[in-house]
């Protein structure tokens, strides 16, 4: 019985070490790699928009003139992201 209370002490203050040692850390986690996944998700989000445009004026939803002045001004929002190959 003794080794059970022992064994169960033990699991429990690895358990707590486990939780707590992040929070004492002084190293900073993150879950992003910088500006990298921020970069990505712009360019990303700027290209579906010009499909979706492109989607939208084949649907016939939008004027020429209208698409033809989103969409370029959307292709230079995305081409510093092109340009930047990361």
């Amino acid at each position: 019985m003794s080794g059970f209370v022992f064994l169960s002490v033990g699991i429990g203050f690895l358990a707590f070490l486990f939780v707590v040692e992040p929070l004492l850390s002084k190293e900073k986690y993150t879950f992003f790699e910088g500006n990298t996944s921020s970069k990505h998700s712009e360019k990303d989000t700027l290209l579906s928009q010009i499909r979706d445009l492109d989607l939208e004026h084949e649907a016939g939803k939008i004027e020429t003139t209208q698409y033809e002045r989103l969409r370029n001004e959307l292709i230079a929002e995305v081409k510093p992201y092109l340009n930047d190959r990361n």
